[in-house]
């Protein structure tokens, strides 16, 4: 039997599915497109390959998980896409460094901007707060390694460049992660 071969609302599920995952596919290459991405058609009945997570300036788990998403679905003929979840709120819109000091180490928080209590990423939209280059400015004087042996050097980058478009955090955050992953030859949809 076909696990398919259901109903659901007078519909069958196999049309249901597939009509879903056409529309998800859609939505990721309009918003990878929005990312700077030019994206090709993708078949829906090839394997779907889903990650996600908020956009946070991502930490080694996070972008551990994407690169395995692209491996997987090459492997699998199939297409990746990480679902931006921007309607958590947000902790910080920053990022915490770990900073050398002649006693150890002290962890220090720079902020891009404001976290504004009670709005989720995609309402934290451009404001006075926002201050990108001075963020990118404070994190490389800090950083343990000299920033161009670091990642944080192309995401910086990544992060003054779509300044200009962002819409909201979200955005900003998505459109240089997006950039570094695509420098890095990985070819997932957002």
């Amino acid at each position: 039997m076909d696990e398919q071969d259901f109903r659901i609302a007078a519909r069958p599920a196999g049309t249901l599915r597939r009509e879903a995952r056409t529309a998800v596919l859609q939505l990721a290459r309009e918003t990878t497109r929005l990312a700077g991405t030019d994206v090709a058609e993708t078949d829906p009945d090839a394997p779907l390959v889903m990650t996600g997570h908020q956009p946070a300036l991502t930490h080694p788990g996070v972008w551990f998980k994407n690169h395995l998403a692209d491996r997987l679905a090459r492997r699998l003929s199939g297409t990746s896409v990480n679902m931006v979840l921007d309607s958590d709120l947000p902790g910080q819109l920053g990022l915490t460094v770990p900073v050398p000091t002649s006693d150890g180490v002290r962890v220090e928080s720079f902020e891009y901007a404001h976290v504004h209590p009670g709005r989720t990423w995609e309402e934290h939209v451009p404001d006075d707060s926002w201050d990108v280059a001075g963020f990118v400015e404070k994190v490389k004087a800090v950083l343990p390694v000299r920033c161009e042996e670091s990642l944080f050097a192309g995401f910086a980058d990544g992060l003054l460049s779509a300044q200009a478009e962002a819409v909201n955090a979200a955005d900003l955050v998505t459109r240089a992660r997006h950039r570094l992953e695509r420098n890095a030859r990985m070819h997932n949809l957002e």
